[in-house]
């Protein structure tokens, strides 16, 4: 009898330690702003946003309350893509067949000054290390300028590689760009700055409308999915998975190294919302977060907050993991 009893309390304690295991990884809404854009970056207290007339600076030193601290404003840019270096934000636009790469003096975030200018064709995305910026310049390819001078930038190299590239991230050596129209990755080696060169390329089946990089791991997205892409060595590219979130087109991707934080449009709606994507091996979603007005443009992680942004609205998400 008392071996019965012990089995029975056993199996209670077990069941009562059991049941359903909660998500690895949960998502929190924090504040928001009543406006979104094309894309952002995150650096210290600042949120830096590149949309249609002007570039915002955005103060997120409380998350509940983010707001905007300044703004420089250009009626006649769309400004596409930002990247920060110190207290100067570099960003590029177009109107029309006419674009520019802009470097702005943000050490007063009230108070946006711009500082040197290049009047040029339409480019799209930016990405600034040290003495360069590598700009993705469409159908023209990836141009490189030196911006050692703020107020008297130059190009120095640019490579056509054959398609339209919007999207660009740099690793080390190389640069990798993706664009909207051509479901390809490029990589290219710019250990010398002045003379970039093409180490490989990989055709993948979403378009690129992000591109974002964590160790030797390529996120591009697209509407069509996700793709994981192998880039430890950069001259033999190679995929990994892919991946679409079940309700949701992605249009932008942060990655952890664990986590893929996606910023996807929910399919045949004008809404939005966050899909966390367990990756790259054997992909699936993980958590989603509440929806939120307007097409997915951008999303930034980092390591404790999620700030995603529309075309309409931004929002801070605080994420918990297991």
């Amino acid at each position: 009898m008392k071996r019965i009893l012990g089995i029975v309390l056993l199996a209670i304690a077990l069941w009562g330690c059991g049941g359903e295991e909660g998500p690895p990884v949960t998502l929190e809404q924090e504040g928001g702003l009543g406006f979104g854009g094309n894309h952002l970056v995150h650096q210290g207290n600042y949120l830096y946003i590149a949309t249609s007339g002007k570039l915002s600076v955005v103060d997120v030193s409380s998350v509940s309350a983010p707001y905007e601290a300044g703004k420089y404003e250009n009626a006649n840019v769309v400004f596409q893509d930002v990247s920060v270096k110190g207290t100067t934000a570099f960003t590029v636009g177009y109107n029309a067949n006419i674009g520019a790469l802009f470097a702005i003096d943000v050490a007063n975030p009230a108070n946006p000054v711009p500082i040197g200018w290049v009047i040029t064709r339409d480019l799209w995305g930016i990405y600034v290390d040290g003495n360069y910026a590598y700009v993705a310049a469409g159908d023209s390819g990836l141009w490189v300028y030196d911006i050692t001078n703020p107020g008297s930038m130059s190009r120095i190299a640019s490579l056509n590689l054959g398609g339209d590239v919007q999207e660009i991230w740099k690793s080390g050596n190389y640069v990798y760009l993706a664009g909207p129209f051509d479901k390809k990755l490029w990589a290219v080696d710019v250990t010398t700055p002045g003379s970039p060169t093409l180490a490989d390329s990989i055709t993948l089946f979403v378009s690129g409308e992000d591109i974002h990089m964590y160790g030797s791991t390529v996120v591009v997205s697209g509407p069509e999915g996700i793709a994981f892409v192998k880039a430890d060595n950069p001259s033999a590219l190679s995929l990994i998975s892919t991946f679409k979130p079940p309700s949701g087109d992605p249009y932008a991707a942060w990655f952890d190294g664990e986590y893929a934080y996606v910023a996807a449009k929910v399919t045949g709606e004008g809404r939005s919302y966050i899909s966390v994507v367990e990756g790259p091996d054997g992909p699936g979603e993980v958590a989603s977060s509440s929806k939120m007005d307007g097409s997915a443009r951008d999303i930034v992680y980092d390591g404790n907050y999620c700030y995603i942004m529309s075309s309409s609205q931004t929002f801070i998400y605080k994420v918990t993991k297991e």
